[in-house]
């Protein structure tokens, strides 16, 4: 730290005599101003601390002093509190100027320069001598340099100067990098000149020189200044620095292939670039044509935001047309137009970032629109505006951001038929897409809209009423559905297209369903007329239908022929075509011919929801051959397969019936007392009573008969005593008529005082279902459960179903899963049995049951005839559930199927779900493929677009494609403007691309 040689002391005779007294301790305080000028500042300070300035304070003074000057010199850690104290004790000392130098000096070397500044702000520089007065300016000038504080530096830096002492060339030299801070480049190089050769500042010099000369544009003397300072100083750290005034010399002329390697040295070796000349070395690579290198220099310049960054876009977007990356152009533009700094710059590369829309036909989140708007809003009076106006009108017409394209249109006053055109096609659109998701209250007023406003383009309108009949066919208003279809074909150019065989097909089933059976079949028969697609499965279900209009008509005949031609189109659904051929051999009494069909029905489709039904027939066909054994057997083989199925019942009382039909009476009383006690108080349980009565009667043992009749409990109701028998009554009537609130009342009072009444599972039942109709589902369940209690009655399948539904109401998902299982197992009555199989996939998902979802899923679809929204929902489920038990490529399979339509929030998860998929297989070149068709494609289900964007950053990461990864972030955190975990996806991962 030594600066200051603090040696202004008395003399020796003057501090040994003083007064007249003499110091017995001189020779300490002697060794101390010794030791003190051979700067051994620790010897002289412990000689100073043994001398005893007695009475004298003037000498305390100077010893003091002296101790200060030796604390300054050892940097000791108290002092600045020495130096203060000394200040304080002694303001009027003659060596107070030169203690506030040393503590100006004490924050200057410790690189405090504020505080520096200040203290020698104090310093009363006339009072010190000349060397120290030079060395405090110095340290002064220095330390206002290092603050910025640029003409308090030069006050300094002039005295020095005109002392012409020990510091002139550091003078010069601080001025002339003043004036060349200020940019008074012409005034700079004359210090810089002076100082070029022979003094310590001549390397510097040569540097500022050669630099002053590039600004002021005199590239040939930069370039003779340059090549000679790497001759003189080949090791000097100001090398790369020279490079880099060389090659902004070699740029400006625009020799960019000579300025390549300078600033590429320049900036490979410099820790913080400039990133002017990082925008420069990019701008001389796309000069020279080597474009992946220009990409890399311009992304460095982009780490601020700020106009550097704002043209390092614009020409990163310049690059990549090159490249013919118009993907990247395009967001490369956008971040350029996105900024402020350079108005003229923000013109053109908003301009470039709007074609750049329209040729890559992006608008993933509605871009195309809001550009095209905003372009116009802020440079109305652009050369490019006519251009562009003419443009948003064609982009209304072709968008896929329908909802952004609405938006935009209600913003225009006056809209021209042009725009009325594009409107009514935008509205059709978002109908179609809000089917596609099953919102059909929706779809329809979008629909309804798009017709509202007339025929400017006449094959959408006639489409809308297409639609708008497939929307209330869903709806099952089946009258409206028919209007609209009508309506449709009466509008429609389009008479060889797909959707105009449909309309008949449609208009078809509607007429079926009201069983105007030959009008229905002329109408599929004009489906068969117009089809052009090679739908298999439809072609198989509408000869399924002509089969059933001419089964119904009695027209075996030719009924078989359709079912037939169903078998041979569609083999996979040709379950039901043979089992309704065996059912109508069995009307023209073919009986052997219908057992034959239906066993190779029962052969080739063992899974067949027809399978029940196919067992059943074949028993009753051999008991109209006579052939009761045969027939008792096939039934023996049903109850084996299907103990719960609701026509167990029935088979059973048909098998007692059999029995007693060929005398086997012991067996058929077995037989009928299985029925009467497994299926207490049902129909089938009283057939069976009386049949029994007649079994006993015909054996003369009546008396066995009343015996059985007393002791069974439930089988019939002829110990019902009146009360109970008309209070339930009464409460029947009100619910029969409607009134539920006192039908609740009544039924819960009837079943208060006979609990175990001969109607109290009638009243559970009623009570179950207005409880429920109610959404009381906690009362109405356990209502539900006091009817399950009493097995196999007559509402048994039909309060399952109830309970199933209502323990998915109150989340008991597993409970649920259970009862739907059993609900499929028992069930053959297709409606039911498709929701039971429907509701068995929703809680097994729900449970968490991923093989049972599996399980759901495959018997779910063998349906062909499936609703697309529910296909959509089965196919989703089971991709999660094969996902969940590791089986990825089953899962991935499911996923690619509903990729194919992301217009449904199924489709746009499972597009992002098979990228994510190729991603984690480490297949980056297919998850880049998806993910870049999935934003061609768009969706409005625009979370899972963006995660797209998130996964197409990680893979650009995975692949070293940084600069790409970081324009999708950055192009996804402009246009996505949802508050969700996207933005922090967004950030987290631009943080480590920093």
């Amino acid at each position: 730290m030594a600066f200051l040689l603090c040696i202004s002391v008395f003399s020796v005779s003057t501090l040994s005599a003083k007064n007249g007294k003499f110091y017995t301790d001189r020779k300490a305080y002697e060794d101390g101003i010794h030791y003190f000028q051979q700067k051994n500042y620790a010897m002289a300070e412990s000689s100073l601390i043994r001398f005893d300035a007695g009475m004298d304070l003037s000498l305390q003074e100077e010893k003091e002093y002296l101790l200060a000057c030796c604390a300054y010199e050892q940097s000791e850690p108290l002092t600045l509190y020495i130096l203060n104290e000394f200040i304080s004790k002694y303001p009027e000392s003659i060596h107070v100027d030169r203690i506030k130098v040393l503590i100006g000096s004490f924050y200057f070397y410790n690189k405090n320069y504020r505080l520096s500044i200040s203290a020698f702000s104090k310093v009363k520089m006339k009072k010190l001598d000349r060397k120290d007065m030079e060395d405090a300016l110095y340290q002064a000038g220095v330390a206002e340099l290092k603050e910025n504080n640029y003409e308090q530096a030069r006050d300094y830096m002039n005295i020095l100067k005109e002392m012409d002492g020990e510091y002139m060339q550091d003078a010069i030299y601080y001025l002339s990098y003043i004036d060349y801070i200020n940019g008074h480049y012409e005034d700079a190089l004359k210090g810089f000149v002076i100082l070029d050769s022979g003094s310590k500042y001549a390397e510097l010099s040569s540097y500022y020189i050669a630099d002053c000369n590039l600004r002021q544009k005199q590239y040939g003397t930069v370039e003779q200044e340059a090549k000679q300072f790497f001759i003189n100083y080949p090791h000097s750290p100001q090398v790369y620095e020279m490079k880099r005034v060389l090659g902004e010399a070699y740029y400006r002329q625009e020799r960019y292939k000579d300025a390549l390697e300078l600033l590429q040295n320049y900036a490979d070796e410099t820790p913080s670039p400039d990133r002017n000349v990082l925008l420069e070395l990019g701008i001389a690579y796309y000069r020279s044509d080597v474009y992946s290198k220009a990409l890399i220099a311009f992304d460095r310049v982009t780490s601020q935001k700020d106009g550097l960054t704002q043209s390092a876009y614009y020409h990163l977007g310049l690059t990549y047309l090159q490249m013919s990356d118009r993907n990247n152009a395009r967001m490369a533009f956008e971040q350029s137009a996105d900024m402020n700094f350079d108005n003229a710059i923000k013109e053109e590369a908003f301009y470039n970032y709007v074609l750049a829309l329209k040729e890559t036909s992006y608008s993933a989140f509605g871009e195309s629109i809001s550009a095209d708007e905003r372009f116009l809003n802020e440079f109305p009076n652009s050369k490019y505006a006519e251009n562009v106006s003419a443009q948003l009108i064609e982009t209304y017409m072709n968008t896929k951001s329908y909802q952004a394209a609405l938006k935009s249109i209600s913003h225009i006053k006056k809209p021209s038929t042009l725009i009325y055109k594009a409107k009514q096609n935008i509205l059709f659109q978002l109908g179609t897409e809000s089917f596609a998701n099953g919102d059909l209250v929706t779809s329809k007023e979008y629909f309804e809209e798009s017709l509202l406003l007339g025929s400017y383009n006449k094959q959408i309108m006639a489409d809308t009423y297409y639609w708008l009949g497939e929307v209330q066919y869903r709806r099952k208003n089946t009258e409206d559905a028919e209007k609209e279809y009508l309506q449709y074909q009466s509008l429609t150019q389009n008479k060889g297209d797909e959707m105009y065989a449909l309309s008949y097909y449609n208009l078809g089933y509607i007429l079926f369903n009201q069983k105007q059976y030959s009008k229905a079949k002329d109408l599929f028969g004009l489906y068969l007329k117009y089809r052009k697609d090679q739908n298999q499965t439809v072609l198989a279900d509408v000869y399924n239908r002509l089969g059933d209009c001419n089964f119904v008509a009695r027209s075996f005949a030719e009924a078989n022929s359709y079912y037939n031609r169903a078998i041979q189109v569609d083999p996979s659904t040709a379950d039901y075509a043979l089992y309704q051929t065996a059912f109508a051999a069995g009307l023209e009494k073919k009986y052997q011919e219908k057992v034959e069909l239906l066993d190779k029905l029962i052969a080739t489709y063992p899974k067949s929801d027809y399978m029940d039904e196919a067992l059943y027939e074949k028993g009753r066909a051999y008991v109209m051959m006579g052939k009761n054994e045969l027939a008792i057997d096939t039934y023996k083989g049903f109850l084996e397969k299907y103990p719960k199925s609701n026509q167990a019942k029935t088979v059973e009382n048909e098998m007692a019936l059999l029995y007693y039909q060929d005398n086997r009476n012991q067996e058929a009383i077995n037989a009928y007392k299985d029925v009467i006690k497994k299926y207490h108080g049902s129909d089938e349980a009283n057939q069976a009573m009386h049949d029994l009565r007649s079994v006993y009667v015909d054996m003369n043992k009546v008396d066995e008969y009343v015996d059985f009749v007393k002791n069974v409990r439930g089988g019939v109701s002829m110990d019902i005593n009146e009360q109970d028998s008309l209070t339930f009554a009464a409460a029947e009537k009100i619910y029969q008529n409607g009134n539920t609130a006192s039908a609740k009342s009544e039924l819960q009072s009837y079943l208060k005082k006979y609990p175990e009444g001969g109607y109290s599972l009638d009243a559970h039942y009623y009570l179950s279902t207005m409880l429920a109709g109610e959404q009381s589902n906690e009362e109405a369940l356990k209502h539900a459960e006091a009817v399950l209690g009493k097995p196999n009655n007559q509402y048994t399948h039909e309060t399952k179903l109830l309970y199933a539904q209502l323990l998915m109401s109150l989340k008991e998902y597993s409970k649920a899963d259970v009862a739907y299982k059993d609900l499929v197992q028992i069930t053959t009555d297709g409606v039911d049995l498709e929701n039971s199989r429907e509701g068995w996939l929703k809680s097994a998902n729900q449970s968490g049951d991923a093989q049972g979802v599996i399980d759901a899923a495959d018997v779910l679809l063998k349906n062909k005839k499936i609703e697309p929204d529910l296909m959509n929902e089965i196919y989703y489920c089971r991709a999660k559930a094969y996902m969940k038990l590791k089986m990825t490529d089953k899962s991935l399979a499911d996923y690619l199927l509903l990729s194919k339509d992301t217009r449904n929030i199924y489709g746009a998860e499972a597009k992002y779900q098979v990228a994510q998929i190729y991603y984690d297989q480490k297949e980056n070149a297919k998850a880049e493929k998806v993910i870049l068709q999935y934003i061609d494609e768009s969706t409005p289900h625009l979370y899972w677009l963006a995660r797209s964007f998130v996964l197409l950053s990680d893979v650009y990461v995975s692949m070293n494609r940084k600069i790409d990864a970081k324009q999708y972030l950055l192009s996804l955190q402009q246009n996505y403007t949802k508050k969700d975990d996207i933005q922090e996806m967004i950030n987290s991962r631009l943080n480590k691309l920093k």
